[in-house]
């Protein structure tokens, strides 16, 4: 099983944000109920269960110091990141510096990404999945993959 399918969801006034069942049971079961929130991109909001994150963070602690991209991806996850765990009633509460950033505001779409969850701006959404078409070479890179 993995994390598919999107949902249109709801921010509440206090910046919570009720997670899907279907993901939350299958991220509780399968990671627990622990969370990294951060972007990587200055536009989308993504929730790592936490074990999947700090598989991340191995990655990055076994790479050269002197990596520059290294160093730009940790400033950028770093600054836009914090912790979280889910309430009682499935909800995670979204920092205040991601919800500027991603221009959530209540009305979000909560996209499954196999092994982590990305919101994206109800407001946005559309134009970008419009601008992000598969082209001829994104085909190829995942036939390769075998897909």
């Amino acid at each position: 099983m993995a994390l598919r399918g999107s949902y249109p969801v709801r921010l509440d006034d206090k910046g919570r944000l009720k997670i899907p069942a279907e993901y939350r049971a299958y991220i509780e079961s399968t990671y627990g109920s622990r969370v990294f929130m951060t972007s990587d991109d200055e536009e989308t909001v993504r929730i790592y269960p936490l074990p999947i994150w700090e598989g991340i963070e191995a990655k990055l602690a076994a790479a050269p110091t002197t990596e520059e991209s290294v160093t730009k991806y940790l400033d950028l996850v770093n600054y836009y990141g914090s912790s979280g765990e889910f309430d009682a009633q499935g909800r995670l509460v979204i920092s205040p510096r991601l919800r500027t950033m991603a221009r959530i505001d209540q009305d979000v779409e909560m996209f499954g990404k196999v092994r982590w969850l990305e919101i994206w701006s109800q407001s946005l959404v559309g134009q970008r999945i419009k601008d992000q078409k598969l082209t001829p070479a994104d085909r190829q890179a995942l036939k390769a993959l075998g897909i």
